[in-house]
């Protein structure tokens, strides 16, 4: 079931069907034409639930300018690009901190730091022999 605080809008608007009422549903705003019933809002809505994001006055600035340039259509279109920008920059982090690990390997293999390695001793059962089938 929906949060009260989650749905707001005039509803005794809404319950009479006047004109267009507009309602603002976990921060999607969407205008619907009078008529239809408050359940038939929230069983439609239910499904598009998102979360709240509350950003500082500078970002909500900064958002309100990418959209009017046309570079984005809505808030939710910003925050997803930034979204995948920081899944990228933690992919990196993640690639760079692997790599790090490998070179410290390496040096301490060039420097002798290293255990003699005998594949058929650590999978036996890959060296073998299959007899042939007739």
């Amino acid at each position: 079931r929906h949060k009260p605080d989650t749905l707001t809008s005039t509803m005794s608007g809404l319950k009479r069907g006047i004109g267009k009422i507009k309602i603002e549903y976990a921060n999607a705003d969407i205008v619907h034409a009078g008529g239809l019933s408050v359940s038939d809002i929230i069983r439609h809505m239910e499904g598009r639930q998102m979360p709240n994001v509350h950003l500082t006055e500078p970002m909500q600035a900064y958002v309100k300018g990418r959209i009017k340039s046309g570079a984005y259509a809505n808030t939710s279109e910003v925050v997803r690009a930034g979204i995948r920008l920081l899944m990228q920059r933690d992919g990196a982090r993640q690639f760079y901190a692997m790599k790090a690990d490998l070179e410290h390997a390496v040096r301490d293999a060039e420097a002798g730091a290293f255990d003699d390695f005998d594949p058929q001793a650590y999978e036996p059962d890959a060296y073998r022999i299959i007899a042939p089938t007739a």
